[in-house]
């Protein structure tokens, strides 16, 4: 066997020496490269995980302010309709010009009630989207890193807010 290593030019010393170096090349590159990256591409994980978590808060959050819009809808109508039941029920016992009288009553809380709702809406829409811009701002640094300018978050971050905004519309 050593005549076929001897043969082909095998120094046994020197092949041992090159798998010393071999393995302590490995332990430096796994302890010093490899760990490192790893744990970085963990903390990443982590971040795009807390950041998902965060958006689905944010869309749970927005599913209930519509669910609460619709809800303070529902009670402007059932009052505004029972507020025309009254003048209806005024106006069999009295005379035309007192029922007119409840028809614009009934009509100004309408109005009221929707003028009310659009504030609401225009609220709760002003609010969800500062809410957004500071999520997407905080994702956007987050994935980004620090290596982007500041140029290039803000014209993201509006992007998406005006994303989100057509989208916001569509609902």
């Amino acid at each position: 066997m050593s005549g076929i290593l001897h043969n082909f030019g095998v120094d046994w010393k020197l092949l041992l020496a090159q798998a010393v170096n071999f393995f302590i090349l490995l332990y430096i590159l796994k302890r010093f490269a490899y760990a490192p990256v790893v744990k970085m591409l963990r903390e990443r994980e982590d971040r795009v995980k807390r950041g998902l978590e965060a958006a689905a808060e944010s869309e749970r959050r927005l599913k209930g302010a519509v669910e609460k819009e619709d809800d303070i809808l529902r009670a402007a109508e059932a009052k505004a309709l029972e507020t025309v039941g009254h003048a209806e029920a005024a106006a069999y016992e009295k005379e035309a010009e007192i029922i007119e009288a409840a028809h614009g009553k009934a009509e100004a809380v309408i109005a009221a009630a929707a003028t009310k709702l659009s504030e609401d809406r225009e609220k709760l829409s002003q609010e969800v989207g500062r809410e957004a811009e500071a999520l997407v701002m905080s994702a956007t640094a987050r994935v980004l890193g620090r290596m982007n300018p500041d140029e290039r978050d803000a014209v993201l971050v509006r992007q998406a807010l005006d994303e989100l905004s057509r989208a916001a519309k569509t609902l």
